[in-house]
């Protein structure tokens, strides 16, 4: 009686003593966010990865009036034709994607719970049928058999 009473007393300590280890751990994490930083950055580093984009060539074209020149022994004016000039501008934008792998590993252990969830829903199902289909078997054999019985005694 003594023995199982100090087995169940260390039991629940062991128990009392694991939540103590993670409020200590909360605790120590909440006055230095550095070191859970790093070891989140540890334990989840992020994975660059560069996509080079493709180049966009825009082309304009300005033109621009010229102003007439004069003719000095006829006092005209004659009119130049307009000037123009063709500016290119080539731009490229380039993507770098920053993998989150904390979320990652998140979204993969969620898979497969839910993988595992639905393979055990499937296995059920299967057992509920076959369940299902011997019960009605038996309740017909069952209905045959008082059918029957009851035919013969009239």
């Amino acid at each position: 009686m003594y023995r199982l009473f100090l087995a169940s007393i260390f039991l629940i300590s062991a128990c009392a003593t694991q939540q103590k280890h993670a409020d200590r751990a909360h605790r120590f994490f909440r006055e230095n966010p550095l070191a859970l930083a790093s070891l989140c950055a540890d334990q989840y580093p992020v994975h660059n990865q560069y996509k080079p984009g493709t180049e966009h060539v825009h082309i304009d074209t300005i033109t621009t009036e010229a102003p007439p020149l004069p003719c000095p022994p006829q006092n005209r004016f004659y009119k130049c034709p307009p000037s123009s000039k063709i500016v290119q501008r080539i731009t490229r934008i380039d993507t770098l994607f920053r993998e989150n792998t904390a979320r990652v590993v998140q979204l993969r252990t969620q898979l497969e719970q839910c993988t595992q969830k639905a393979l055990l829903a499937k296995i059920i199902a299967k057992k509920l049928t076959w369940w299902f289909s011997s019960v009605t078997l038996v309740g017909l054999g069952f209905l045959a058999f008082v059918f029957m019985r009851f035919r013969i005694l009239r």
